[in-house]
């Protein structure tokens, strides 16, 4: 474990921060590390940048995530990984289907495949107008396409409507997929009907973060180990991806 530094807080929304440290942290796009708060708990984040400063991009939704949120610069936490795999990023011509904070995995996946001079198109689902994160960031790597559930930017609607309408108009090589699990299911759905490989970066509760708890047990698989990243095949031998996940006593939590 590494415990860093905080050298910049970024506000990107109400609810969501960007914490920046530095660290010689070397990580593929799609895996994860565990960040640790003493005391608190220890939770899995995206890198959402690399190099001489690196940060992770956090929402808002609990106890853990609400303590990390109180930090300033100048504060400490740890840093764990990287875990799991990586995104295959071989292709030339990629969408990128996003949903809220799901844009955070999908972040570096981009900039490397801009870099590489691949084909780029994301699509980016949120709550809200204010809501919507790195719409900039992305527009500077691609086509970006929006979407917000109250209509107030962007489609008015689901994120997957958008990505099928993308769908017709050009059919990718390869999707990759990151948000709510049920979003990530309909873009699985999606994907097999246009028989299209796709990528879902999955999200479960994690205490270990290397397969030996199962609290992130997803089918046969266990998502920091296996994952979080599975692709299409991986994703239909799971009989509860999309239906339910585990909360953190083990129960079963239906979406």
């Amino acid at each position: 474990m590494q415990i860093v530094e905080i050298t910049g807080i970024i506000n990107e929304t109400p609810n969501i921060k960007t914490i920046e440290f530095k660290s010689d942290l070397e990580l593929k796009p799609g895996q994860f590390v565990m960040a640790w708060l003493p005391g608190i708990d220890e939770i899995p984040l995206a890198i959402t940048k690399t190099g001489k400063v690196c940060a992770v991009t956090i929402d808002n939704v609990g106890e853990a995530t609400e303590a990390f949120h109180k930090l300033e610069i100048g504060s400490q936490i740890g840093i764990k990984g990287p875990f799991g795999n990586g995104f295959d990023l071989s292709a030339n011509d990629y969408l990128l289907i996003a949903g809220g904070t799901g844009l955070a995995a999908l972040t570096r996946a981009a900039e490397e495949l801009s870099q590489a001079g691949k084909n780029l198109r994301i699509a980016i689902g949120a709550g809200t107008a204010e809501t919507h994160f790195f719409v900039e960031r992305m527009k500077a790597l691609g086509e970006v396409h929006l979407a917000t559930d109250d209509g107030s930017v962007g489609h008015h609607g689901f994120i997957t409507i958008v990505a099928e309408d993308l769908i017709d108009i050009k059919k990718p090589e390869m999707i990759l997929a990151c948000g709510p699990e049920p979003m990530m299911s309909a873009a699985h759905f999606i994907a097999e009907q246009y028989d299209i490989p796709i990528q879902c970066s999955l999200e479960r509760y994690m205490k270990c973060g290397f397969g030996i708890c199962g609290s992130c047990q997803c089918g046969k698989y266990t998502v920091c180990k296996d994952g979080p990243v599975f692709d299409g095949k991986q994703l239909a031998e799971m009989e509860d991806f999309g239906k339910w996940k585990r909360d953190s006593s083990g129960k079963p939590v239906w979406f």
